[in-house]
């Protein structure tokens, strides 16, 4: 339960059913980027025996994005759209590094 509450605690939320919907659109977006991911592959050609470099480039411009895209969709599915937008907002400024501006 400690690892429970601090997850509450973390994404400000209160309710112990929030964490496990919330949870749950994780679960979710992990597959079914997955199953896009491999019928992309298969559209684009690339087999176990293509080149590394051409799979990871497709994974970074491809498969990322959707992960998050899949994420948001079930997130707001499942009625949880004010923290993911919340989740996806602190991620951007983090990769863009709105968080160390300076004083």
């Amino acid at each position: 339960m400690k690892i429970w509450n601090k997850l509450k605690t973390r994404w400000g939320i209160e309710s112990n059913w929030q964490v496990l919907i919330i949870l749950l659109a994780f679960s979710l977006a992990g597959p079914t980027t997955l199953y896009f991911h491999r019928k992309i592959d298969l559209m684009l050609g690339i087999s176990d025996d293509s080149p590394f470099w051409m799979k990871l480039v497709v994974f970074l411009i491809v498969v990322l994005p959707l992960y998050n895209f899949f994420l948001f969709v079930y997130g707001i599915l499942l009625g949880q759209y004010r923290f993911f937008s919340r989740f996806f907002r602190d991620k951007l400024k983090l990769l863009t590094g709105k968080f160390f501006v300076k004083p």
